[in-house]
């Protein structure tokens, strides 16, 4: 999931679709500077072909680096946010009988908006973190979930259709006594394709649900059953809530916090989380820079780079300069690129 963007190839540059060099025709401009030098187009525009690419490539890479600071900056907000619930909760605790002030109430409900405010914090359109904390800097995570009585533990001795209504959306899964496990959760998967969702059992052959996490925090978390009266009773819809396997902080920031044992659990457990995750960012963070450094070894072997600052502005941390490239590639000439760098 936090593997390195850097490639051979040309990044997106802020597009949906990658963008490829497939021809000297969009460096225009560069031809008529390089024959009025007498050099040859063609070693011109794979010199430039080249240096563009590891341009962009750290360009990309800067994206990566942004995306991964900013999360954990997210991190460091929630956590702070956790610690401030721990304080007003832990001596509540020793004090049997009382109930909380308006005052510490407050401040309950302050900590929770500021954590809510720092998971749903974004870079470029995509929220930095799920649902369960979990570092989401590239694309967006799944959040597996489980509905209850829906397995493949139970004996099929009967075929059954089982049908699950999720904010208005409906799957048919067809239970068939004669098909393996195997063959029955393919046959869900499609079923669920349409609904954006996936299945697969766990080593305890429990059926685990899967949806985007933006999906996830829209949500009802109300799913409703119905079957045939073998698995699930057949006629009216049976409500159920579904709950993340790995704990939901975008729930628990949404309801009245009591103060009992239970809730700071849920906060300990929450941090625990946090600094997993902040570790997993660490971790992308120092393989991101690493990657990266191959891509300056190309402007120290080339006779005449045409970005000779690249290495300072590395150097001096100025990620800003390389953010120009990324954002401003109208037309990608030797005068534009240097231009940006200055």
């Amino acid at each position: 999931m936090l593997s390195s963007r850097i490639d051979n190839t040309l990044s997106p540059l802020g597009q949906n679709s990658p963008v490829l060099i497939k021809s000297s025709s969009i460096l225009s401009g560069v031809n008529n500077e390089v024959n009025n030098a007498g050099i040859k187009a063609s070693q011109v525009s794979g010199l430039l072909s080249k240096n563009i690419s590891a341009s962009l490539a750290l360009s990309d890479s800067h994206h990566e680096l942004a995306s991964i600071d900013i999360a954990k900056q997210a991190i460091k907000e929630t956590v702070g946010g956790l610690l401030e619930i721990q304080k007003i909760i832990k001596p509540q605790l020793t004090l049997e009988g009382s109930k909380i002030s308006p005052e510490k109430s407050s401040q309950l409900l302050f900590q929770q908006r500021k954590i809510s405010n720092a998971v749903e914090t974004r870079f470029d359109d995509n929220r930095v973190l799920d649902a369960t904390l979990s570092p989401q800097t590239k694309t967006s995570n799944s959040i597996p979930f489980q509905i209850e009585g829906l397995d493949l533990i139970r004996s099929r001795w009967e075929s059954e259709l089982v049908t699950l209504q999720l904010d208005g959306e409906i799957s048919l899964l067809m239970f068939e006594a004669g098909k393996s496990d195997e063959e029955l959760i393919t046959q869900f998967n499609k079923a669920l394709g349409f609904a954006k969702m996936s299945i697969e059992k766990n080593d305890d052959s429990q059926l685990i649900i899967s949806m985007d996490d933006a999906k996830w925090r829209e949500s009802s978390k109300v799913v409703n059953i119905t079957g045939q009266g073998h698995r699930f009773p057949s006629g009216q819809f049976i409500p159920t809530n579904i709950s993340s396997i790995k704990a939901d902080i975008t729930a628990f920031v949404k309801v009245p916090l009591d103060m009992n044992s239970q809730t700071l659990n849920a906060v300990n457990s929450f941090i625990g989380e946090a600094q997993f995750s902040y570790q997993a960012l660490n971790l992308a963070r120092n393989k991101e820079v690493m990657s990266s450094a191959s891509y300056l070894d190309q402007y120290k072997i080339e006779a005449d780079p045409f970005e000779p600052k690249i290495s300072t502005i590395i150097e001096e941390k100025k990620w800003a300069s390389l953010f120009n490239v990324r954002q401003n590639h109208a037309s990608i000439s030797r005068k534009t690129v240097v231009d940006l760098l200055k």
